[in-house]
Protein backbone atom coordinates (compact mmCIF):
# COMPACT_ATOMS: atom_id res chain seq x y z
CA UNK A 1 0.00 0.00 0.00
CA UNK A 2 2.74 2.42 0.96
CA UNK A 3 4.59 1.60 -2.27
CA UNK A 4 1.53 2.45 -4.36
CA UNK A 5 1.10 5.79 -2.59
CA UNK A 6 4.78 6.56 -3.05
CA UNK A 7 4.57 5.75 -6.75
CA UNK A 8 1.43 7.88 -7.12
CA UNK A 9 3.00 10.88 -5.42
CA UNK A 10 6.09 10.47 -7.61
CA UNK A 11 3.93 10.39 -10.75
CA UNK A 12 1.91 13.38 -9.54
CA UNK A 13 5.12 15.22 -8.73
CA UNK A 14 6.38 14.70 -12.28
CA UNK A 15 3.11 15.40 -14.09
CA UNK A 16 2.10 18.40 -11.97
CA UNK A 17 5.24 20.42 -11.22
CA UNK A 18 2.97 23.46 -11.03
CA UNK A 19 0.67 21.97 -8.38
CA UNK A 20 2.52 23.60 -5.49
CA UNK A 21 2.31 27.02 -7.17
CA UNK A 22 -1.39 26.58 -7.92
CA UNK A 23 -2.03 25.51 -4.33
CA UNK A 24 -0.36 28.71 -3.18
CA UNK A 25 -2.39 30.72 -5.69
CA UNK A 26 -5.70 29.25 -4.52
CA UNK A 27 -4.67 29.65 -0.87
CA UNK A 28 -3.84 33.33 -1.34
CA UNK A 29 -7.06 33.86 -3.30
CA UNK A 30 -9.07 32.23 -0.50
CA UNK A 31 -7.33 34.50 2.02
CA UNK A 32 -8.22 37.58 -0.04
CA UNK A 33 -11.85 36.47 -0.30
CA UNK A 34 -11.87 35.92 3.46
CA UNK A 35 -10.52 39.42 4.08
CA UNK A 36 -13.14 40.87 1.71
CA UNK A 37 -15.99 39.07 3.47
CA UNK A 38 -14.67 40.22 6.86
CA UNK A 39 -14.61 43.81 5.63
CA UNK A 40 -18.13 43.64 4.21
CA UNK A 41 -19.40 42.17 7.50
CA UNK A 42 -17.76 45.03 9.41
CA UNK A 43 -19.30 47.58 7.04
CA UNK A 44 -22.75 46.05 7.47
CA UNK A 45 -22.50 46.30 11.25
CA UNK A 46 -22.00 50.08 11.18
Amino acid sequence: MKNILYRLTKILGWTFPWSRASYRYWFERALKDHEKSKRSINNNEK
